[in-house]
């Protein structure tokens, strides 16, 4: 390999979190224009990367960690000629990122099968049911609220999988109830900046305050 492509692998990482030196990180880039190998690691790297922090964004079973890490030794010995126990972080270090890709997709595959249902854009939201999100407005007048427009920065478990906390914006098409008893169901239509357009069931109260009823029901 050379000299230029180990010194590339070994800032990759540090290149996709944007942690590397500015004339570094130009002479990386400029190295991978060239080097259509370490172009396409670092795409695979890209992708190992993002699969392991969406790990981290799913509600996984209790003790999945630990399982993770046994498949993953399991996988390693099985595909590098590594001995289960071994420290994988070295694995990770010395290995090229197609295989590191190749081998956390192995693993990773059941886990995206096993949430896919209710994590991706189209199905419900990663919200737990006892959870409210509230969304506050400035909305006093019970003949003003039909149409109003506005926007929010939803947390980040409301979010698709694809990105954490975003914001989106819409207006309320339609209201019921009295404002009096504090029982008004509202439908709030939105336009998230990603993710596609969403339904929220909600509640106004006094004050003008809209406290989500329930997690996000809808993606049209």
């Amino acid at each position: 390999m050379k000299r230029a492509c180990r010194e590339f692998e070994n800032n990759i990482d540090s290149l996709i979190k944007d942690k590397l030196e500015p004339a570094l990180k130009q002479q990386a880039l400029a190295h991978m224009d060239s080097c259509p190998s370490c172009s396409a690691d670092y795409k695979n790297w890209q992708k190992v990367t993002g699969l392991l922090e969406y790990k981290e964004r799913i509600a996984l079973p209790e003790n999945f960690s630990a399982e993770l890490h046994r498949k993953l030794e399991s996988a390693s010995a099985e595909k590098a000629g590594f001995f289960p126990g071994l420290d994988l972080s070295g694995f990770f270090r010395i290995a090229r990122p197609a295989a590191v890709f190749a081998l956390v997709l192995l693993v990773m595959f059941p886990v995206y099968l096993m949430v896919s249902k209710k994590m991706l854009p189209g199905k419900s939201s990663a919200v737990s049911p006892e959870k409210v999100i509230v969304l506050n407005f400035n909305i006093q007048a019970q003949d003003a609220i039909e149409g109003v427009n506005f926007a929010v920065n939803l947390p980040d478990e409301m979010s698709p999988v694809d990105g954490s906390g975003f914001t989106v914006a819409g207006n309320v098409v339609s209201w019921q109830g009295d404002l009096e008893k504090g029982n008004n169901e509202i439908l709030i239509k939105v336009k998230a900046t990603r993710g596609g357009d969403w339904n929220i069931k909600a509640r106004l109260e006094k004050g003008g305050r809209i406290k989500a009823m329930e997690k996000i029901v809808s993606i049209i």
